[in-house]
């Protein structure tokens, strides 16, 4: 999958005009991964957005208990990590390639460059972060309805 392709499906750039998406893309750099290496760890300071070119990468948790939880795999044109483009966080998660891939980054102050030069831009980038979260916070709420219901289920068969 060629880099550019992957940025003008990724829906962050959605919005963005030929000429917008080629800047994002001369101001990206190319990560090449082993099988098994580590992108991020969890609790490590974030700055970078990815992309995936090829291969695969999960997305893992530590359990408290011990071990991890897979929470994703994601596959070529999908990306992770957009938080850290507007917070000073660590990381939720850790991300670890299942096998041979090529990611697409974006650092932080990069994007930070590239929005404080271009107000449209930012307009544009700023409005996808935003219905990217919301997607996500709306399915976190979902998660947790269900998770609710299905105790409260538990709970009133047991009582």
């Amino acid at each position: 999958m060629d880099p550019r392709d992957v940025l003008e499906g990724m829906r962050l750039f959605q919005d963005l005009d030929p000429q917008e998406l080629g800047l994002v893309h001369q101001e990206s750099e190319t990560v090449t991964l082993k099988p098994e290496q580590v992108v991020f760890r969890e609790g490590e300071r974030g700055d970078s957005l990815y992309a995936i070119i090829s291969g695969s990468v999960r997305v893992v948790r530590k359990l408290p208990a011990g071990g991890e939880e897979v929470l994703a795999l994601l596959q070529p044109g999908e990306c992770f990590g957009e938080i850290s483009l507007v917070d000073d966080e660590s990381r939720s998660a850790t991300v670890i390639a299942n096998e041979a891939s090529e990611l697409i980054r974006i650092r932080r102050e990069t994007f930070n460059r590239l929005v404080e030069e271009d107000p449209e831009l930012a307009l544009k980038l700023y409005r996808a972060l935003v219905r990217i979260l919301c997607e996500r916070l709306r399915a976190t709420n979902d998660t947790l309805t269900f998770s609710r219901d299905l105790l409260s289920g538990l709970m009133d068969k047991g009582a």
